[in-house]
């Protein structure tokens, strides 16, 4: 099966550089042949509401750029007719989608009560906040990280990016999250990082497969006995590490 495209649904005005500064970068990482970004795209005389529709339904993952303009204008969200709730609506109606907010210009995630209650799932999507300082990191880093080798119907990527894996380690008094890619075995999430005097008091205590397109955090319980893994998909998944074994997984990061 091919790549599975991507999807920026953006507001035009204030935020339409912001966007198409996203694209660019993804474009010399990902192709323009998996890139869908303008509604000038739309043929004319076509249903528009079909159209976006039908785009979005071919995509694998779903960027929504959210900007000053964005939030400035959130009450247009409230209009049925308007482009950008078509296509977010669109993209949460599919589970396989990967819906990804992306937080540019300094903003911070929108809150339920500005949205109409067709787009409150947005809300629970862990977001990417893009500082203008470190672009070009954040986008590499993690949202094109994230989508290549991404399928169309959501599967895991191809054998050039694997699901994390993540490590628990322990030297008997504290604990460390350490979350490991299973291709390079480069931490890329450390909260506790021992000094080199300590590096042979800690020992590996679990390593376990996750069921995700992106780990982006872990974290133990306050008496150890319990990890979570922060997940891109929308998930937290809660893991038993001493017995390597999956308790639950919950949806949504936060309302």
């Amino acid at each position: 099966m091919s790549d599975g495209k991507v999807f920026i649904s953006y507001r035009r005005g204030i935020d339409s550089d912001s966007a198409g500064r996203l694209h660019d970068r993804l474009e010399s990482k990902l192709g323009r042949h998996r890139l869908f970004y303008d509604v000038d795209s739309i043929p004319p005389g076509v249903d528009f509401h079909e159209f976006l529709n039908d785009q979005v339904d071919q995509c694998a993952a779903f960027l929504s750029v959210i900007g000053q303009g964005w939030l400035a204008e959130a009450e247009r969200l409230h209009k049925k007719n308007d482009f950008v709730r078509i296509e977010l609506e669109a993209a949460l109606a599919r589970e396989r989608i990967l819906v990804i907010p992306v937080l540019m210009q300094g903003v911070e995630m929108p809150t339920r009560g500005i949205l109409p209650e067709s787009l409150h799932r947005l809300t629970r999507r862990n977001a990417v906040k893009v500082p203008y300082d470190h672009f070009a990191q954040v986008v590499d880093g993690k949202i094109a990280q994230a989508l290549i080798g991404l399928k169309r119907d959501g599967t895991t990527p191809a054998p050039a990016y694997t699901a994390p894996i993540a490590s628990a380690f322990s030297n008997g008094n504290s604990v460390m999250e350490n979350l490991k890619d299973q291709n390079t075995g480069v931490p890329e999430v450390q909260e506790q990082r021992p000094t080199q005097s300590d590096a042979r008091s800690f020992r590996q205590i679990a390593q376990l497969q996750l069921k995700a397109s992106l780990v982006l955090s872990v974290a133990f319980s306050p008496d150890g006995t319990l990890l979570a893994a922060g997940c891109s998909n929308g998930t937290i998944q809660i893991w038993d590490p001493e017995n390597r074994r999956h308790i639950r997984t919950l949806r949504g990061h936060a309302e």
